[in-house]
């Protein structure tokens, strides 16, 4: 039976497993990114001895999803030698070979004063640093210098190593046999105090049987705990469409380049256009059907699924008031859409797709059972696009609006949002006149009392404003908000605002307290909802 075990590995075994071509990098891991001062961090860890993280590693595989490549500076690949590959913790290795051998034409060194068993995280990040080789062979031939006093970092990854390097120094430095003695003792007791913490360092290892199910190993990918760059399905995906003319990740960057909604949403995560390709292909988004698709139908499709996406967000945009992914319920709506739009214009059926997102929306429809509701949803939205089939009504409560909450119900929070946006929400009235402010560039502020902690991540409690009056309006309370809005009413069309806003009438029962304006909130939404889905919704 497949499994996954748990072991230790050493920075030692690390390097050699690389130094002779037993472990290797999957074809579809990125390369490596790390800066400088990103490897130095990873030093101090090891030296200090905390932990830096789960390492992944699958056996050597017998199946296809997993073609092979060498670590940077690491020896060619001979796949007959090659034992097992890293699933995640390429950038830690990486960074830590780099480091710890000569491979990559620079030396990394550590200024020996810095260490001590109680060394100061920061001074020995500021004692690290690197030469090239050349600089390196100047100082290396020297005498040890008490102004100068470097240690070689590969010197430290076994005690033998460090005791040769040792050794060596003793011998350029001095041929009296005392002074001998005394600066080997020395360099004895600095390596005791903090430096001998390399060779001794282990990882803890998740290690995958090679006949673990591709799904299986995707559940891993994303649910490890690691302090690398974190892999998703979507490179398992990378891997198993892979040829040596066509990479997927590749072609996500072209459709970046195209589609720029799609890079302003999803950044580097191309999964959710596989998704959406699955979603089509067989009306199901569960793990088992994306990694199913075969190879040829996504790379003949994965063009025009990006396109549908990009239609979806454009849609969500400018119809459902989704100005960024804070204002998005939930993913799970744009693969609906995108599965929708592969073959269907989204602006010819404007309302029936309004009425769909926002009452499945503020239903929390995709809090569970995700997967399920989404292909149901996209049977039923397909179905009413294209033979005007009715789709089921959606029923609230007024008391789920009033209790809706930023942290507990965020898929209200972020619906409620988007329909501010949707509406035309705007700027508080300054003098004369209400700002127009572009809807990206508004953030939510809760006017609840700020001396009310169960009050202040209350949905109904938030307008939408440019950020720099965040301060000034902050939980002023509903009473502040309304005398406010009151100096106003004389210059400006306030009930065109409070329409925007989906503020109630400017009444004092409706601002009279958190209560009271947030059950007023509900009622007004709670209306609007029922226009747009041409029914009552309560």
């Amino acid at each position: 039976m497949p499994e996954t075990r748990v072991e230790a590995i050493s920075v030692p075994d690390l390097l050699r497993m690389v130094e002779q071509g037993q472990l290797a990098l999957p074809e579809f891991q990125r390369d490596f990114v790390w800066s400088d001062e990103q490897v130095v961090s990873l030093l101090v860890t090891v030296l200090k001895g905390w932990p830096a993280g789960t390492l992944l590693f699958t056996e050597a595989p017998t199946n296809e999803y997993l073609a092979m490549r060498q670590f940077d500076h690491g020896p060619p690949i001979q796949r007959q030698l090659v034992t097992h590959l890293v699933l995640d913790g390429q950038q830690r290795i990486t960074g830590l070979y780099e480091a710890l051998t000569r491979r990559s034409g620079k030396i990394w060194v550590i200024d020996a004063r810095a260490v001590s068993l109680d060394a100061d995280p920061e001074d020995l990040h500021d004692a690290i640093r690197s030469f090239s080789s050349r600089q390196w062979d100047s100082i290396a031939t020297a005498p040890w210098s008490e102004e100068r006093p470097y240690v070689p970092l590969p010197a430290l990854v076994t005690s033998e190593a460090f005791f040769d390097w040792r050794n060596d120094v003793v011998a350029r430095t001095t041929s009296e046999p005392q002074a001998a003695e005394d600066l080997a003792v020395r360099i004895t007791q600095m390596y005791k105090e903090g430096l001998d913490t390399v060779s001794r360092y282990q990882f803890p290892l998740s290690l995958i049987d090679k006949n673990m199910a591709a799904e299986s190993v995707a559940r891993i990918f994303e649910r490890i705990n690691t302090s690398g760059l974190a892999l998703s399905t979507f490179d398992l995906v990378v891997a198993h469409t892979y040829t040596e003319t066509w990479n997927l990740r590749q072609a996500w960057d072209l459709e970046l380049e195209r589609w720029p909604l799609l890079e302003w949403f999803f950044q580097a995560d191309g999964m959710v256009a596989v998704e959406t390709l699955a979603l089509v292909e067989t009306g199901q988004v569960r793990r088992e059907r994306v990694l199913g698709l075969p190879p040829g139908i996504i790379r003949d499709n994965f063009s025009r699924a990006a396109a549908s996406l990009s239609r979806a967000l454009e849609f969500t945009s400018s119809e459902c008031g989704v100005a960024d992914a804070v204002r998005l319920p939930h993913r799970g709506f744009l693969l609906v859409l995108a599965a929708v739009a592969w073959d269907a214009p989204l602006d010819k059926h404007i309302p029936l797709l309004r009425a769909w997102f926002f009452s499945r929306a503020f239903e929390q429809r995709y809090d569970a059972a995700v997967n399920t509701r989404i292909a149901s949803d996209y049977s039923e939205l397909r179905a009413a696009v294209t033979t005007r089939a009715t789709l089921p009504r959606v029923q609230l409560a007024r008391e789920q609006l009033s209790r809706a909450d930023r942290r507990s119900t965020s898929a209200r929070y972020r619906a409620f949002l988007a329909l501010l946006t949707a509406s035309g929400a705007t700027d508080l009235p300054e003098g004369m006149f209400v700002l127009d402010t572009p809807p990206a560039d508004l953030a939510p502020v809760n006017v609840l009392d700020r001396g009310v902690d169960s009050a202040r991540t209350r949905a109904m409690g938030y307008l939408l404003l440019p950020r720099h009056r965040r301060e000034h309006i902050d939980g002023i309370g509903p009473r502040v908000l309304y005398e406010l809005l009151n100096r106003a009413s004389p210059m400006i069309d306030v009930r065109d605002y409070l329409r925007r806003q989906l503020l109630p009438p400017l009444e004092l029962r409706y601002y009279d307290d958190d209560d009271a304006f947030v059950e007023a909130r509900a009622e007004m939404v709670l209306a609007v909802l029922s226009d747009l889905v041409g029914y009552d919704i309560t």
